[in-house]
């Protein structure tokens, strides 16, 4: 489909506004063709000069803070057959949040112990807006100014019909069936022989054998591998999930005792990943506490994954989302070490949007000035925020309808993550994070308005979008 086209100037050359026009563009369907300075013929300016001629005229401010960066504006967009002057600077409000300003000066005790930001320190939470993805507002505003303002069809970047997209995610934590202690006993064993971390492993191993007689007491029947039961579930609703699994455990040399406590490499795990990846779910890397932004060591977890499964890894969430701060070391990592996206900017505690936006983007990295060449898909929420004990599925369903609506008036794209033991009912203590899990599952198979897609179906799409501006910008 051919897209709407307008003459763009800024008055200054400034690496962010090219990257933030690509996602103007991408939202609006509209294309801002730059043009010299010297030009008469402007649809859209950028600048300060109000007796520029244009059709829209957008102002310049310096940067925000939290004091005065806008709010969520008006849907009507009151004042927009009245003025040609939009009524915020977009370009330094869309980087306030996407290069993270609003905390680039957080005391250290805005964040937890695994240096992430709480949400209740948060500029998102001060403002009202943790749960409001304010970048999809402020593009959607846009829109609809361009719409009035330059008398251009506008479209949305969502497929006709749809409203919003949800990615299904699951953090691989604790794979093994907990009445069950031969597969941390085996890894503990092995460790020993090998004379590595021998008082560690030891302990491991022990605590291992106890804590599997309490489990086989207080639930015999409790299982935690239920890989085959998600997929069943997932693929009987016509949806599909990415499950990010560990390739380093706390028995390795680089791992930490916040490590998961299972071997890759060992069994039921490779049986179990081989399965999932033929069947068609994704698969992605759970990278190590203390990989953070060591793309070395993240390269070696991508490959010692792909070995185990058979198949190819493209994409990653930190364990714990313990990631450098700030993030952007981390978040660069990625690229070098082999991926094409990654799922680790969320707030830990609280659903929202950690930077703001509900979009899959390549993420902006202030240090450098300069985008970051791997796809960031924004995590919404995960199952510990929305199960409350005791908490009875229909409630979680509610609670998460709330924000499945807000996505909707964003147009948004964002994951949920739900880990694998809690995604079906496989034990007591967790039988109503499953069955929560399922109800979730129903709400999306049910609503025609919300397109499930997989991480690689973004990607793709991404790559396509990458490759029409690169073919845009060579012909002017």
């Amino acid at each position: 489909m051919a897209h709407a086209e307008l003459a763009f100037h800024a008055d200054a050359a400034e690496p962010f506004v090219d990257y933030a026009r690509e996602l103007v563009e991408r939202v609006t369907g509209v294309r801002l063709r730059p043009t010299d300075e010297g030009s008469a013929d402007v649809d859209v300016y950028y600048g300060d000069d109000v007796r520029r001629p244009c059709r829209l005229r957008i102002p310049r401010v310096p940067s925000y803070t939290t004091a005065t960066v806008p709010r969520l504006p008006d849907a009507s967009a009151e004042g927009v057959h009245t003025s040609s002057d939009f009524p915020y600077d977009l370009f330094s409000a869309l980087r306030f949040w996407l290069a993270d300003e609003g905390h680039a000066e957080a005391s250290d005790d805005a964040f937890d112990e695994h240096d992430r930001l709480r949400a209740d320190r948060s500029v998102q939470e001060t403002l009202g807006l943790r749960e409001a993805p304010v970048v999809n507002a402020y593009l959607l505003h846009f829109r609809s100014w361009l719409a009035a303002r330059a008398g251009v069809d506008v479209t949305s970047h969502l497929p006709s019909g749809t409203r919003c997209v949800v990615v299904l995610s699951h953090d691989v934590d604790s794979p093994i069936d907990p009445g069950s202690p031969q597969h941390v006993v085996g890894a503990a064993l092995a460790n020993l022989r090998r004379g590595r971390k021998p008082v560690q492993s030891a302990a491991y191993a022990a605590g291992a054998v106890v804590n599997a007689a309490r489990s086989r007491f207080r639930d015999p029947r409790a299982r935690h591998e239920l890989f085959t039961e998600i997929m069943d579930a997932e693929q009987a609703r016509g949806l599909r999930s990415t499950f990010f699994v560990a390739a380093v455990s706390r028995f390795d040399a680089h791992g930490r005792r916040r490590d998961v406590g299972y071997d890759v490499a060992r069994a039921p795990l490779p049986h179990a990943l081989r399965e999932l990846t033929r069947r068609g779910f994704g698969l992605g890397l759970h990278i190590a506490y203390g990989s953070q932004g060591d793309a070395e060591r993240i390269t070696a977890e991508r490959e010692r994954l792909e070995a185990a499964a058979g198949a190819p890894v493209r994409g990653s969430r930190h364990h714990y989302w313990h990631m450098t701060r700030p993030f952007w070391a981390s978040l660069e990592a990625h690229g070098r070490a082999g991926l094409h996206y990654d799922s680790s900017v969320g707030f830990n505690a609280a659903p929202g949007y950690r930077l703001g936006i509900a979009l899959p983007f390549r993420p902006w990295n202030p240090e450098r000035e300069a985008p970051i060449p791997v796809l960031q898909v924004p995590t919404v929420a995960m199952d510990s925020m929305l199960v409350r004990e005791p908490s009875e599925p229909h409630a979680v369903v509610e609670r998460f309808a709330g924000l499945l609506s807000g996505l909707k008036r964003a147009e948004g794209v964002a994951a949920i993550d739900w880990h694998e033991y809690t995604s079906f009912p496989g034990s007591r203590k967790y039988a109503a994070w499953g069955q929560a899990y399922l109800a979730v599952l129903d709400l999306l198979a049910s609503d025609a308005e919300v397109l499930v897609r997989t991480y690689d179906e973004l990607v793709e799409e991404a790559d396509l979008v990458s490759a029409r501006h690169a073919s845009a910008a060579a012909r002017r």
